[in-house]
């Protein structure tokens, strides 16, 4: 699996990446390409930190529909960089607040691009003639033959915040920087939903430290 992380400690902004060691050197050469004054350095884990404060709030961003149907790539974001409302949220939060969101990626384990392109049809039963015949679904077709183009994989995004007095809430932290994945919608296809962790708390975050998949992820 591969993590892609953003960090708020100390009220600086910092990238973070952890990845199987085999593809180690890769991935820098990856990154050093496409940001070529970027400065990678290994450090120790940036999660230890926020994991220290007594007051720490997590969630979840998810699909909200069947994930055969996209949300926005960064074809939709050329006059805009979809994460500047995010960066410029955390940039103006006080040293009290620290946050994380997590980005974890592994190979999908199933033919999804197969299963996406059947999905644009349905076979359903002539009432006149009894006959099966094949129509077009209600979900937008065109998306979903645009979404196979594209690489996938299994991938779930998890968010956590903390703070250090109990009068500097966590949970509005989250739910606010949760709102600006908004821009990711689009139209007819596909949004992310903010959901907050309650049931299994301990469970999440172990695998949050771990950057480890469930089952049901």
């Amino acid at each position: 699996s591969y993590a892609f992380e953003i960090y708020l400690t100390g009220q600086s902004i910092f990238y973070y990446a952890s990845v199987p060691t085999p593809r180690e050197s890769l991935v820098q050469s990856l990154l050093q390409a496409a940001y070529p004054q970027s400065f990678i350095q290994r450090t120790q884990d940036p999660m230890d930190i926020i994991l220290k404060d007594p007051n720490i709030a997590v969630g979840k961003l998810s699909l909200q529909h069947s994930y055969t149907l996209p949300i926005k790539t960064y074809a939709e974001f050329s006059d805009l960089d979809p994460l500047a409302a995010m960066i410029g949220l955390l940039s103006k939060q006080g040293a009290n607040y620290k946050f994380g969101i997590q980005i974890l990626v592994t190979p999908a384990s199933f033919a999804w691009q197969g299963q996406t392109l059947s999905a644009r049809t349905k076979e359903v039963k002539d009432p006149k003639t009894g006959e099966m015949k094949t129509q077009a679904t209600d979900q937008n077709a065109s998306y979903m033959s645009n979404k196979v183009m594209y690489h996938g994989g299994r991938t779930t995004i998890r968010l956590i915040a903390s703070s250090k007095q109990k009068e500097h809430d966590p949970h509005s932290l989250l739910q606010n920087v949760a709102g600006t994945y908004g821009s990711f919608s689009l139209g007819e296809g596909n949004h992310l939903g903010f959901s907050s962790i309650g049931m299994g708390r301990k469970e999440f975050m172990e695998r949050l430290k771990n950057r480890s998949f469930s089952l049901l992820e």
